[in-house]
């Protein structure tokens, strides 16, 4: 059933979530999809250790990101994008899920950013590759902001906030769509654990969640990949 919702979603399960053990009860049907405002509790702090931990794999990256004319903040960022995507090798390869580079991207995505040319080399073994593997994954990167941000959808976030729903829109597309119909996004992330109490999200998109099929389980297995990205840890105002 899952290689069919991955189909339809033209998404996957991020790596991040492999290592964790099934959820209980098996399938959807086993957890109800909310459908009332509800209070959504803080993810673990097991989680998000467990995150910072794959993050910090990428941290030699930051340096060269920032070489290449990212501010810190985003530099930063994206380095810890690629310690949880692919422990910060620039050459890994994820056949299960169709991914490769330091990013972890798929080929439709990689060659609506850049090109045959761009998929075909990044996460190549090959000096050449090597070579531009930063400006490569910078590339990757704006195509799922501009994507994560698009003017069409309501709740405009700016500054490092962009680089949050970049990352939850590569982990699940269909997520981020249905936050920002239900008006759920706002205005930045501030205050959003608040709002995501009330999102309610169709029954394909609450199959996602871990360790509950419903928008808590949701919030515990995206919003902390998403924060560890853009913000290091758990926001303050969380």
């Amino acid at each position: 059933m899952e290689w069919l919702l991955l189909l339809l979603l033209g998404k996957r399960k991020p790596k991040e979530w492999l290592d964790l053990p099934p959820v209980p009860g098996g399938g959807a049907e086993s957890h109800p999809v909310v459908t009332d405002a509800t209070t959504v509790p803080p993810y673990s702090a097991e989680r998000l250790a467990k995150l910072v931990k794959r993050a910090a794999a990428g941290a030699a990256w930051a340096e060269r990101f920032r070489a290449a004319g990212l501010d810190p903040d985003l530099a930063d960022a994206l380095a810890r994008w690629a310690g949880i995507e692919s422990g910060g090798n620039p050459h890994a390869l994820s056949k299960k899920l169709g991914e490769r580079g330091l990013l972890q991207t798929m080929r439709e995505s990689a060659v609506k950013a850049g090109g045959e040319a761009l998929w075909t080399r990044y996460g190549a073994s090959t000096p050449e590759a090597d070579a531009v593997v930063v400006p490569d994954s910078i590339t990757l990167y704006r195509y799922a902001e501009g994507l994560a941000n698009r003017d069409s959808w309501p709740g405009k976030w700016g500054g490092i906030d962009r680089t949050w729903r970049a990352k939850l829109y590569h982990g699940l597309p269909l997520l981020l769509r249905e936050l920002a119909e239900q008006g759920i996004l706002g205005n930045g992330r501030a205050g959003l654990r608040s709002r995501w109490s009330k999102y309610k999200p169709s029954r394909k998109v609450a199959s996602y969640g871990v360790p509950t099929r419903d928008s808590r389980g949701l919030w515990e297995r995206f919003a902390a990949s998403a924060d560890v990205v853009a913000y290091g840890g758990r926001p303050a105002d969380d």
